[in-house]
């Protein structure tokens, strides 16, 4: 009966149930991560460009993407958030608490805004909230104070219950300065959890951009270790560093950065406009980043702030095969000179059981091997269907019937995607049962030995043999 009460009290003192409903808040989120806070619908933002998300919430309608500043919000939204906040006692008898928020928001909302920036309410003595909610979202809540605060906790979808409790806390701040000790303006920080596998997109908890160069999360507990990843932009390179809150570095210099440029044409020298440019570089043993770019009319790519060291270049382009290899980076310009991307050829591989009958929805990755031509990767499932996939990029994939996959394009004789390939006699390579033979060679009879086909395509053919299996009715998954 006294939760029933404390519940009532806390929907009675929220600011849902104090008369009419004040002015949705907005929060729209530009391209170069600028955030504007809208405080009335039909009020012009005063950009000229217009804004890649846009969200808003009120007093009885949970934070929600719209399409447009000024979109009505719809209905009110019935279902509540219940949350119960556990706090510690003031350090003298009668001495009033200090000002506590809860940031809470759905978790996309958390992806794109940083968290100064997201939905907040003021804990009320009772401790008690309800906030407006929809099923079926995954939230993020913290509690955020100058002196106290909490980690950040994910409600799965479906629960409308939590309890949090605030710890003392100074929080994480950091300054972010160049090779001169000038503080640098906008950097991106993203926090993720300390893993020693790596960062995974489930692992992200929060991001911010610098201002004179300072970045700062109040209340922010020493509960788990940190990764910060530091992406300043321009010319000077990203960083990196780990540990609890209060072990981090008070400042992070950041050093100079690596600027690369390159060209890319076809088979007669002639520039590919719109090829895709990405390098990859390891920024600590787990975690990577990836830079991308466009050649414009003449071929001509640019990217700056890389971290130098060892790289991997990837070059895409419709209609020809990838292209990839190492580069080592270094401070300061880098030319990595001009790149040839050939037309791709067009490989096609029927799937079928030791029964003979078609395997549908087997995936197809082909691989292309550094001497012995286009090797594709196959793995049996359902009977029936086509799977039809790029070479080593996996950009077009489309799903029929028949059993017949199809391929296109490939590079014959590339080492870029030579990747879980291993030799077997004969130099061929193998790769989950599928061989490729010398060139001129037809093969008819691969590792799984009865039951695989081949296909000639440009002096060279490939076999594919799919895993022994005892399936012998369709529509059975094969094993």
């Amino acid at each position: 009966m006294i939760e029933v009460l404390l519940l009532l009290l806390a929907l009675l003192s929220s600011p849902a149930a104090a008369g009419e409903e004040g002015a949705p808040a907005w929060r729209l989120l530009y391209e170069d991560g600028t955030v504007l806070a809208a405080p009335a619908p039909g009020a012009g933002t005063g950009e000229a460009a217009a804004p890649v998300a846009v969200w808003a919430w009120s007093e009885r309608r949970a934070p929600r993407r719209v399409e447009r500043f000024g979109e009505a919000l719809g209905a009110e939204d019935a279902g509540r958030l219940e949350v119960r906040v556990a706090r510690a006692r003031p350090a003298r008898e009668g001495e009033p608490a200090a000002p506590l928020r809860l940031v809470a928001a759905p978790a996309a909302m958390w992806d794109l805004f940083p968290e100064r920036w997201l939905p907040s309410w003021p804990v009320p003595e009772s401790g008690r909230l309800a906030l407006p909610h929809r099923k079926g979202e995954r939230w993020r809540l913290r509690l955020v104070g100058e002196a106290e605060g909490s980690w950040w906790v994910d409600l799965h979808a479906g629960r409308a219950r939590v309890e949090l409790a605030a710890a003392r806390a100074s929080g994480l701040a950091l300054l972010l300065t160049d090779p001169e000790g000038q503080p640098v303006e906008g950097a991106k920080v993203d926090l993720f959890r300390f893993s020693a596998t790596g960062a995974s997109a489930t692992s992200f908890w929060a991001g911010d951009r610098s201002e004179r160069g300072r970045v700062r999360w109040t209340g922010l507990p020493d509960r788990e270790a940190l990764f910060v990843r530091v992406s300043p932009g321009g010319e000077l390179a990203p960083a990196t560093a780990t540990g609890l809150p209060s072990e981090l570095p008070a400042t992070l210099r950041l050093a100079p950065g690596a600027r690369v440029v390159g060209r890319v044409v076809d088979e007669e020298g002639r520039p590919l406009p719109g090829a895709r440019v990405s390098l990859e570089t390891w920024l600590a043993e787990g975690y990577g980043s990836r830079s991308s770019a466009t050649t414009g009319e003449d071929g001509r790519w640019k990217i700056s702030g890389l971290l130098p060291g060892r790289a991997a270049l990837v070059l895409r382009a419709d209609g020809r095969a990838d292209d990839a290899r190492q580069v080592e980076l270094r401070a300061g310009g880098n030319d990595l000179g001009t790149d040839v991307l050939a037309r791709g050829a067009a490989l096609v591989v029927r799937l079928v059981g030791d029964d003979g009958l078609p395997v549908a929805g087997g995936r197809s990755g082909p691989a292309a091997s550094p001497r012995r031509g286009a090797v594709p990767t196959v793995a049996p499932a359902w009977r029936g269907c086509r799977w039809r996939r790029s070479i080593c990029g996996g950009r077009r994939s489309a799903i029929s019937r028949g059993g017949r996959a199809s391929t296109r394009p490939s590079r014959r004789r590339s080492s870029s995607c030579s990747r879980g390939l291993s030799p077997s006699r004969g130099g061929s390579w193998t790769s989950r049962g599928c061989r490729s033979p010398a060139p001129g060679r037809t093969s008819t009879t691969g590792p799984g030995g009865a039951g695989s086909r081949s296909r000639r395509t440009g002096g060279s053919s490939s076999t594919c043999a799919p895993e022994p299996r005892r399936t012998s009715r369709p529509g059975r998954r094969g094993r």
